[in-house]
Protein backbone atom coordinates (compact mmCIF):
# COMPACT_ATOMS: atom_id res chain seq x y z
CA UNK A 1 0.00 0.00 0.00
CA UNK A 2 2.62 2.33 0.58
CA UNK A 3 4.89 1.68 -1.50
CA UNK A 4 1.34 2.50 -3.98
CA UNK A 5 1.45 5.56 -2.21
CA UNK A 6 4.92 6.42 -3.36
CA UNK A 7 5.12 5.65 -6.62
CA UNK A 8 2.17 7.71 -7.27
CA UNK A 9 3.53 10.72 -5.62
CA UNK A 10 6.84 9.87 -7.85
CA UNK A 11 7.35 11.40 -10.82
CA UNK A 12 4.83 9.63 -13.44
CA UNK A 13 5.70 7.49 -16.83
CA UNK A 14 4.54 8.23 -19.97
CA UNK A 15 2.84 5.17 -19.82
CA UNK A 16 0.70 6.37 -16.33
CA UNK A 17 -3.04 6.09 -16.37
CA UNK A 18 -4.18 9.57 -16.09
CA UNK A 19 -6.31 8.28 -12.76
CA UNK A 20 -2.87 7.97 -10.82
CA UNK A 21 -1.25 11.56 -12.42
CA UNK A 22 -4.88 13.00 -10.71
CA UNK A 23 -3.78 11.51 -7.34
CA UNK A 24 -0.34 12.26 -7.50
CA UNK A 25 -1.24 16.26 -8.54
CA UNK A 26 -3.87 15.71 -5.62
CA UNK A 27 -1.24 14.57 -3.03
CA UNK A 28 1.21 16.91 -4.05
CA UNK A 29 -1.16 19.54 -3.64
CA UNK A 30 -2.11 19.12 -0.56
CA UNK A 31 1.04 18.19 1.19
CA UNK A 32 2.13 21.80 -0.35
CA UNK A 33 -0.43 23.28 2.05
CA UNK A 34 1.35 21.91 5.26
CA UNK A 35 4.26 23.49 7.15
CA UNK A 36 7.61 21.83 5.90
CA UNK A 37 8.10 19.52 9.24
CA UNK A 38 4.33 18.33 9.11
CA UNK A 39 5.68 17.62 5.21
CA UNK A 40 8.57 15.89 6.39
CA UNK A 41 6.86 14.16 9.27
CA UNK A 42 3.70 12.39 6.89
CA UNK A 43 6.26 11.57 4.42
CA UNK A 44 8.75 9.68 6.63
CA UNK A 45 5.51 8.22 7.54
CA UNK A 46 3.17 7.25 4.98
CA UNK A 47 5.56 7.31 2.24
CA UNK A 48 8.97 5.52 3.80
CA UNK A 49 7.47 3.38 6.31
CA UNK A 50 8.93 5.01 9.19
CA UNK A 51 7.69 4.73 12.61
CA UNK A 52 6.78 7.82 14.94
CA UNK A 53 9.48 6.84 17.00
CA UNK A 54 11.61 6.10 14.59
CA UNK A 55 10.66 9.59 13.25
CA UNK A 56 11.03 11.52 17.01
CA UNK A 57 14.56 9.96 17.01
CA UNK A 58 15.20 10.68 13.31
CA UNK A 59 14.14 14.58 13.76
CA UNK A 60 15.62 14.93 17.65
CA UNK A 61 11.43 15.67 18.31
CA UNK A 62 9.31 14.07 20.86
CA UNK A 63 7.12 11.00 19.80
CA UNK A 64 3.92 13.37 20.89
CA UNK A 65 4.98 15.75 18.83
CA UNK A 66 5.12 13.26 15.84
CA UNK A 67 1.67 12.28 16.26
CA UNK A 68 0.99 16.14 16.19
CA UNK A 69 2.38 16.45 13.19
CA UNK A 70 0.78 13.20 11.30
CA UNK A 71 -2.51 14.17 13.07
CA UNK A 72 -3.13 17.79 11.59
CA UNK A 73 -1.38 16.29 7.97
CA UNK A 74 -4.53 13.60 8.00
CA UNK A 75 -7.19 16.17 9.18
CA UNK A 76 -5.67 18.43 6.21
CA UNK A 77 -5.89 15.18 3.96
CA UNK A 78 -9.55 14.21 4.92
CA UNK A 79 -10.65 17.74 4.94
CA UNK A 80 -9.45 18.54 1.35
CA UNK A 81 -10.31 14.88 -0.32
CA UNK A 82 -14.43 15.67 0.66
CA UNK A 83 -14.16 17.35 -2.73
CA UNK A 84 -12.97 14.75 -4.83
CA UNK A 85 -14.97 11.68 -5.61
CA UNK A 86 -11.73 9.56 -5.42
CA UNK A 87 -11.75 10.88 -1.72
CA UNK A 88 -12.30 7.24 -0.03
CA UNK A 89 -9.94 5.73 -2.42
CA UNK A 90 -6.96 7.92 -1.09
CA UNK A 91 -7.47 7.99 1.96
CA UNK A 92 -7.74 4.02 2.04
CA UNK A 93 -4.53 4.35 0.40
CA UNK A 94 -2.69 6.00 2.77
CA UNK A 95 -4.00 4.35 5.46
CA UNK A 96 -6.32 7.42 6.86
Amino acid sequence: MKRYVKNVTAKAPEYEHPADRELSNIIKEIMLLLPEKCQQVFKMSRLEGYSNQEIANELSISKSTVENHLNKALNLFRKYLKRYDIGFLVLYLLGL
